[in-house]
């Protein structure tokens, strides 16, 4: 996730402690670790309000995989108005619908450290103006250090039920991470 935000102008990512834990920085705001200006949100909806707990900021609750559409940030100015009032950046991250035709998607990650990664998304049309999605990623690593057990072992799963009506829609989702 937080490499995803250093492509955004005036946002610093440093990534250095892995998956998780990303210290964000915003262009003209104090920083000294963590993200203490940035609300990171899913659909509208802040994942963590406050910003005050150390080594817990946004990024670190949040994967990217092939269930999202694309991020939207907004920063400085008028992002209080759309988040939790940080002042620094709201990045919304919008999840696919499913649309009339189906679509699907497979992958396979290998790297460094034994890792493997598997994505998977399907989503699409369930009944006359119904529409679904289902996907998520699992994961396994040994790290960089044999530590005789997984250093990283989990995933998430995420669902979402779309009902089309004439002047707008309803969308009710569900994540499961582990």
């Amino acid at each position: 996730t937080a490499d995803l935000l250093k492509i955004v102008p005036g946002i610093y990512a440093e990534s250095s402690g892995g998956n998780a834990g990303a210290n964000i920085g915003v262009r003209g705001f104090p920083i000294d670790g963590d993200a203490p200006f940035v609300t990171i949100q899913m659909d509208g909806s802040p994942l963590f309000p406050p910003p005050t707990l150390s080594f817990l900021e946004g990024s670190s609750l949040f994967r990217i995989d092939d269930t999202i559409e694309r991020v939207e940030v907004l920063r400085g100015g008028p992002s209080p108005i759309f988040s939790n009032g940080q002042p620094g950046a709201t990045m919304n991250f919008l999840l696919k619908k499913g649309t009339d035709s189906a679509e699907g998607s497979l992958r396979v990650t290998a790297g460094t450290g034994n890792l493997r990664r598997f994505d998977g998304f399907y989503g699409g049309k369930i009944a006359d103006g119904w529409y679904g999605t289902l996907g998520g990623f699992y994961r396994v690593a040994q790290g960089v250090r044999d530590g005789q057990y997984p250093a990283d072992e989990g995933g998430q799963l995420t669902g979402s039920i779309t009902r089309r009506l004439n002047q707008g829609e309803v969308t009710v989702y569900a994540r499961s991470v582990n």
